[in-house]
């Protein structure tokens, strides 16, 4: 139940930021970290789900 809970405070938290970007600024580019790991996507979503689950 706890990995469930962490994946929806992920989610959630993901959009809130993404829509936060979009309501702040005008234009939002994509950027990729390097060019071998693809487009750098939102880390922290992954990283508070682990500390979630951990609790």
């Amino acid at each position: 139940m706890a990995t469930i809970a962490a994946a929806v405070v992920g989610v959630f938290l993901n959009l809130a930021i993404w829509f936060g970007l979009h309501v702040i600024f005008a234009e939002v580019a994509e950027r990729q970290l390097l060019k071998v790991l693809g487009h750098f996507t939102w880390p922290l979503t992954r990283a508070l789900a682990r500390i979630l689950h951990q609790a």
